[in-house]
């Protein structure tokens, strides 16, 4: 059987689409939201794949709803917390929306395995871990933020 134009250019776009995906599937990065330049090229620095996704999650922490034009669903409005007092009951709440909103947002990109909200009164705020792991890589990332009124 003699390949033709058409079979050639199929199997080629057919490879192309393949190596996209691939490609779409191995790399995670973001722009440095310092907009900081890279001291080389003078162009802005790009972060890694866990740098990114702690950037990400650190951001979606401040969202809140409707913040995100035409994704209404894009939010974690734990601010609404923060105006409570600090205890261990508020810091549940804040738990759980901190869960909440991680899977609902990074279902493709991590998966939560732990989430920790330590009440610090004297400090009127929360210390706040959070454990993700990237969609099939074997490491973990931990994010630690304090959380208090800003």
């Amino acid at each position: 059987m003699a390949y033709t134009h058409g079979n050639l250019e199929r199997d080629w776009l057919f490879e192309k689409d393949v190596q996209t995906q691939l490609n779409k599937s191995e790399t995670i990065s973001d722009v440095s939201l310092t907009f900081a330049k890279h001291p080389l090229t003078g162009d802005v620095v790009i972060k890694n794949k866990t740098d990114s996704i702690a950037q990400g999650i650190k951001h979606l922490l401040k969202t809140r709803r409707y913040e995100v034009p035409f994704n209404a669903q894009f939010y974690c409005d734990i601010g609404r917390h923060l105006f409570e007092m600090v205890n261990d009951i508020t810091a549940v709440a804040i738990q759980k929306t901190i869960t909440d909103a991680i899977k609902d947002n990074g279902s493709g990109i991590v998966e939560l395995q732990n989430v920790f909200c330590i009440p610090r009164p004297d400090q009127n705020g929360y210390s706040v871990q959070i454990i993700v792991k990237p969609v099939k890589e074997p490491i973990t990332i931990t994010i630690t933020e304090f959380l208090e009124v800003e």
